[in-house]
């Protein structure tokens, strides 16, 4: 059996420990681009809704979330209108009350 020289075996050491240390550099990079891109995506959508202007309706006896969106809808699909009001009012299963104020965004307002 024929032995490696030792420069060769310290050689490959280094070698594995340069490519785990790149491995781990691109890792780093890939997770933060990835925190950066989901930062980026979730400000935006907070600076949008901040500057969404809206109307308030308060929700009557009988009133379902498909009887408002139909309301303001005019010429829009009434699913949307609703998923409209849904997100604007972090509503998550569509179940709204009786007294419950609803911002309704201005785009289906009249003006």
């Amino acid at each position: 059996m024929k032995r490696e020289p030792l420069n060769v075996k310290i050689n490959k050491k280094k070698r594995k420990r340069e490519r785990m240390l790149k491995l781990r550099m691109l890792l780093t990079a890939v997770v933060i681009c990835f925190v950066a891109v989901t930062y980026m995506n979730n400000s935006n959508k907070t600076e949008a809704q901040n500057c969404v202007k809206y109307e308030i309706t308060t929700v009557s006896k009988g009133d379902t979330l498909w009887s408002i969106a139909k309301t303001y809808a005019k010429n829009e699909d009434v699913r949307r209108v609703m998923y409209d009001i849904e997100c604007m009012n972090n509503i998550n299963n569509g179940v709204i009350v009786e007294g419950q104020t609803l911002k309704i965004p201005s785009k289906y307002c009249v003006d």
